[in-house]
């Protein structure tokens, strides 16, 4: 699975899983954007409680030092294609 040109850093929810287990991960995506300066998080399904879990991650992200950034601000655009018709 890739975005464009990147693979996700961390799949958050690839599996049915607990609030504990969910928060273990945003932890982690946590910790791999400050140590590599960026990370891309990827949700295959956002369930309820992973909505819920990633609220509470998002509103206590400014607090770490960590901010939301746009897709677009990590990833390369696939290059464009000549047609040829």
């Amino acid at each position: 699975m890739h975005v464009w040109n990147r693979a996700p850093d961390l799949v958050i929810d690839n599996d049915p899983v607990d609030r504990a287990v969910l928060d273990r991960r945003l932890d982690a995506l946590t910790r791999l954007a400050l140590d590599k300066g960026s990370a891309l998080g990827f949700v295959s399904l956002p369930r309820p409680l992973t909505r819920e879990r990633l609220v509470a991650w998002t509103n206590s992200l400014a607090s770490k030092g960590v901010v939301l950034a746009p897709i677009s601000a990590l990833v390369l655009p696939p290059a464009k294609q000549d047609s040829e018709n």
